[in-house]
């Protein structure tokens, strides 16, 4: 009666259960129950992950999201975000609970909306939170503005999905939609 599952019996029989209702404030979920882990310090060296985001407008073809933006077609938003004063509050409680001496953000594309991670970046080094990070993006997404406050706010790592050097393959095959020049120029 899970929400959300697909189960195969023995005999080989699909249920397909009901499709959960969107959540559309990830403000309101609380944060990642850590404490399960938090006595096995080597397990992560001291690295967290946090995720701020959920969903894509790309339709890339190795990934989940076009999946997820086809059952949740009639939703009103395909990307939803934290509110950068929410993702600092979890930044802070873990910083409370464990020694963190890095943070990575496992989004989809961390940097694809600029006003949100200008804010959000302007708010960790407000906060003085003075944790290094790790971040994903699209190269065409980004621009030297973006770049320069990453930096500033102390991200160590930005993640590029460029999967093939062939471009070709890259838009046709996996229909990512980004040209080489773009990905050299950034």
């Amino acid at each position: 009666q899970i929400k959300n599952l697909w189960i195969k019996d023995r005999s080989g029989n699909i249920s397909k259960n009901d499709i959960r209702q969107k959540i559309n404030n990830l403000d309101e979920l609380p944060f990642p129950d850590r404490d399960l882990y938090l006595d096995y310090p080597n397990l992560y060296k001291g690295t967290k992950n946090i995720i701020v985001t959920r969903g894509c407008l790309f339709d890339c073809s190795y990934c989940y999201n076009h999946v997820t933006k086809t059952l949740y077609s009639n939703s009103e938003k395909i990307m939803q975000y934290r509110l950068p004063e929410n993702v600092i509050s979890e930044i802070k409680e873990l910083k409370k609970k464990s020694l963190v001496r890095n943070i990575t953000f496992q989004d989809s594309i961390f940097t694809f909306n600029k006003t949100w991670l200008l804010s959000f970046l302007k708010k960790y080094r407000e906060e003085q939170i003075r944790i290094p990070f790790s971040a994903t993006a699209r190269a065409d997404m980004l621009d030297e503005e973006m770049i320069v406050s990453l930096k500033e706010s102390g991200c160590k790592n930005i993640w590029f999905g460029i999967e093939t050097g062939n471009e070709q393959i890259r838009n046709m095959l996996l229909k990512k939609r980004l040209d080489n020049q773009k990905i050299i120029e950034i």
